[in-house]
C-alpha cells in the first residue's frame, strides 16, 4: 500500500507514497471514518464516558505528573529500573 524511495537530497531519509491500492484503501478508510465516529459516539453515550475527553485528560496529567513520578509517591523505595534488589 506505500512505498519507500530514497530522498535524493538527504540519504539519511526514505521517502513513503502510497500505491495506487493504498490511494484506493485511503479513500475507503475515509468514506467510513463518520460511520465510526458515530458508533463511537453511540457508545460513549451509552457509558456515559467521553473516552476522548478522558484520554486527553490523562495525556495531560501524566504530563504534568509523569507515572514514574507518581510510582515515587506512592512507593518511595520502588525500583524503577527494572532490576531486583
Amino acid at each position: 500500500m506505500a512505498e519507500m524511495t530514497p530522498d535524493i537530497s538527504d540519504r539519511r531519509r526514505q521517502l513513503a507514497s502510497l500505491t495506487d491500492t493504498g490511494i484506493e484503501q485511503a479513500e475507503r478508510l475515509q468514506n467510513f471514518l463518520p460511520r465510526l465516529s458515530d458508533a463511537y459516539a453511540h457508545l460513549f453515550t451509552e457509558l456515559d464516558i467521553n473516552l476522548n475527553a478522558l484520554i486527553e485528560r490523562t495525556s495531560a496529567a501524566l504530563d504534568e505528573t509523569p507515572i514514574t513520578e507518581r510510582i515515587k509517591l506512592s512507593d518511595p523505595n520502588a525500583d524503577l529500573t527494572g532490576r531486583n534488589a
